[in-house]
């Protein structure tokens, strides 16, 4: 029983670090203008990860304004994308399955398989990109 404790103890940890300590907690998500006077900062736009849930690309979104110094986000739009898996003729030396380093986030994710970034992508599926105005509000 100390086994299997020590391991959901060390998979909190590991949540933590990876998908809790970014949140941005002072940035409010809108999705219609505030009656209070605001300025604009910033059009922002960010993507969600493949399979991931809508709520992610918002996290992004927020993220993005946190870093401008912004106190929220006026939501202009959202689309459901599709992406097609990079031709392995295209991957030249790299490995076409897996990803070396895969951050904690995607291990845990059911049905992992395949990699990301860098312009590569050798997994296929739909994913959330998000639009919205940094906003100052006054």
């Amino acid at each position: 029983m100390g086994t299997l404790r020590k391991r959901a103890g060390l998979l909190l940890a590991v949540g933590a670090s990876y998908g809790c300590a970014g949140v941005p907690e002072g940035v409010a998500l809108l999705a219609e203008e505030p009656e209070r006077p605001y300025r604009e900062i910033a059009r922002l736009e960010a993507s969600g990860r493949i399979g991931a849930p809508r709520a992610g690309a918002y996290e992004r979104l927020r993220r993005e304004a946190a870093r401008l110094g912004a106190d929220a986000v006026l939501k202009t739009g959202e689309e459901r994308k599709y992406r097609r898996a990079t031709p392995p003729e295209t991957l030249g030396n790299r490995a076409s399955l897996g990803d070396a380093y895969p951050d904690a986030a995607e291990v845990f994710r059911p049905g992992f398989f395949g990699y990301e970034g860098g312009g590569v992508a050798t997994v296929a599926g739909y994913y959330w990109q998000v639009e919205g105005v940094a906003l100052d509000l006054e």
